[in-house]
């Protein structure tokens, strides 16, 4: 079976992570439409995970780790935000610090473990890597900003991460030419900054849950969650308690927590970087080196957009990485992608249990950071399904008190899909 697409399922359309095309680099195969629905489970889970991306997959993994057992309502299709080519790893520079920047300093620093744990279980590769971050500085005032930060990165982030300024390129050292084109006032190298390859991470996450006992049902838009019950366009699920982690849709069902969909465009290129590559960060602008020849591009930011198409915008943006990365000038562009991000208006994740719906509880809006800290997200998540109340979780994370659930609608009105993340 095709374990990118589902483990019961037979072979999709596609390239598979296991066949013999090697690594999967495009988007993720997608089942036959004519499909069936799979049979809504008869006995009701511990709890049923509302969304099949980074969020909802990294939740259902720490409730299984819990003892909890646990249902996945999602389509089988890769989620939008999820599945972007990016994956960058990166922190935020450490001044003025804040609770966010402590949690995801946290959750970067305990990711790589986690996902070598994953990639045990598996033998599927989720790209993960950490090989630091190379950041141009063009301007005297960038490079100002960045010799302030150097003290404040280096006290914040402790031992093991080092952060430094260097002057010019060198190809024996951080700074190979042939990968960073020189620049004006130098580079912020960092080496806390790592990648992951996001489709094969949620390969490898799906067969885990399911090798776990997670059962899955595909069962279209999620409708609403009442007295134990959630409710989708194609039939309901009993559960003991329920982790909405379905992306925009989340944001859709609670219009209380302001933001919205931010499309995002990147792509994935045929260019081999320099063994032990950084990812270059600039305004607006990721160069992920990925194993196998690729390097990814990324990302642009437009709101009040909700398509899945790509544009000038990102030939634009394709322009300015090759101006910084000499290596990509001519490469082939094998994947553009398009993605919705969810942003609520704190800018922050919302974790925490749903003002006015008791058993459910909210895991979204990871926007530019999501990757990073999902798998942290979903254990607090897990935990909260459970009546337990996590220590490191930010305040700025709980959903409003102002924020209720509209009304349950029972299926067969129109839903918000429980794919996206």
């Amino acid at each position: 079976p095709c374990l990118a697409c589902d483990p019961a399922a037979p072979r999709a359309a596609g390239t598979c992570l296991r066949g013999p095309g090697g690594p999967f680099t495009g988007t993720m195969p997608r089942l036959p439409a004519s499909r069936p629905a799979p049979p809504v489970p008869s006995d009701a889970p511990d709890l049923l995970v509302i969304g099949a991306g980074a969020f909802g997959l990294w939740s259902a993994r720490a409730a299984l780790a819990r003892g909890l057992s646990v249902v996945i309502a999602g389509e089988h299709a890769a989620p939008a935000a999820s599945a972007t080519p990016v994956g960058a790893l990166a922190p935020h520079l450490a001044e003025p610090w804040t609770p966010l920047k402590a949690f995801q300093l946290a959750a970067l620093s305990a990711l790589g473990p986690e996902i070598a744990a994953l990639e045990a279980e598996t033998g599927l590769s989720a790209g993960y890597a950490r090989p630091g971050r190379l950041s141009p500085l063009t301007s005297e005032a960038q490079r100002a900003h960045a010799e302030a930060r150097v003290a404040d990165c280096a006290a914040r982030w402790g031992a093991g991460a080092g952060v430094t300024l260097i002057d010019r390129p060198d190809a024996a050292g951080a700074w190979d030419p042939a990968w960073l084109a020189p620049a004006a006032h130098g580079a912020l190298h960092d080496d806390l900054t790592a990648r992951v390859d996001p489709p094969a991470l949620l390969a490898a996450l799906r067969p885990a849950c399911a090798g776990a006992g997670a059962g899955f049902a595909d069962l279209g838009g999620f409708l609403g969650w009442s007295a134990g019950t959630a409710g989708f366009e194609r039939g309901e699920i009993r559960a003991g308690a329920a982790i909405l982690a379905a992306g925009t849709a989340t944001l859709r069902l609670f219009p209380s927590l302001g933001g919205g969909p931010v499309h995002g465009q990147a792509a994935r290129l045929r260019a081999a970087a320099p063994r032990g590559a950084p990812l270059i960060g600039a305004p607006g602008l990721w160069i992920t080196p990925h194993a196998g020849g690729r390097v990814a591009v990324g990302a642009t930011s437009e709101g009040g957009r909700a398509d899945l198409t790509t544009d000038k915008a990102l030939d634009r943006l394709l322009a300015r990485a090759e101006a910084h990365c000499p290596l990509l000038a001519g490469a082939e562009v094998e994947t553009r992608w398009a993605g919705l991000r969810p942003r609520a208006a704190s800018s922050s994740p919302v974790v925490g249990p749903a003002p006015g719906a008791p058993g459910l509880v909210l895991a979204t809006g990871g926007y530019k950071i999501g990757l990073g800290v999902a798998a942290a997200c979903g254990r607090a998540a897990a935990a909260m399904a459970t009546g337990a109340t996590p220590d490191d979780l930010p305040a700025e994370f709980l959903p409003p008190a102002d924020a209720p659930l509209p009304e349950f609608r029972r299926p067969g009105g129109a839903g918000a899909g429980a794919g996206e993340a």
